[in-house]
């Protein structure tokens, strides 16, 4: 059965947001500077182009665009470091925060080596603010683990969308377990340290 959550309000930075009552939000965030300057130019002008297409179109075409942007995020690359030392435990623990505080009620999520998956629903506040928030406190943290401070890790924006059925969150769950295997870091997902699996 399809949901249709209430939406909220709609806001729109570099790319446009969606807020919606009672969704579950899958999100990406990837490091700055991982997706080459061009290729991010042509991703943002196919998501721009989005509110020109009805809400069935723009959820093909959303799922297109994340598959042009993970193409270039499974690239093996030297600068990312998400995956390195004790930032994944950082990482880990600020989900685990928000979750143990009501913040959000995480289903599942990966860390990769230069972008996050998290597939979760909102308790309280709005997706804006959370994911401010969250990449505000993670930068920070990280930043003082690797000597960086003051650099900026994550990319100015992320990338968003609903589920809109219990059918759609399974391939949801699916996708970000299936990450790690098709970026070729390990042959079976459970291999891969960084996920809500372990």
């Amino acid at each position: 059965m399809e949901r249709r959550p209430e939406t909220i309000s709609f806001y729109r930075n570099r790319l446009p947001h969606w807020s919606v009552r009672d969704a579950l939000y899958f999100v990406t965030i990837r490091q700055k500077n991982s997706i080459p300057a061009n290729a991010a130019m042509k991703i943002r002008e196919k998501i721009l182009d989005l509110e020109n297409y009805s809400e069935d179109e723009r959820l093909i075409l959303r799922r297109k665009i994340l598959l042009e942007m993970e193409k270039w995020l499974d690239r093996p690359s030297e600068k990312g470091v998400l995956t390195k030392g004790d930032v994944p435990s950082i990482i880990k623990e600020a989900i685990q925060f928000r979750n143990d505080n009501g913040t959000w009620r995480m289903v599942e999520y990966v860390i990769m080596p230069n972008h996050l998956h998290l597939f979760f629903s909102i308790n309280k506040g709005s997706l804006r603010l959370i994911m401010s928030g969250f990449k505000r406190k993670t930068s920070l943290e990280i930043g003082k683990n690797l000597g960086t401070s003051g650099q900026t890790l994550w990319h100015r924006e992320w990338f968003d969308h609903w589920s809109r059925s219990a059918e759609q969150d399974e391939k949801i769950k699916r996708y970000i377990r299936k990450n790690p295997v098709k970026a070729g870091l390990v042959k079976d997902f459970r291999e891969w340290p960084f996920g809500s699996w372990n």
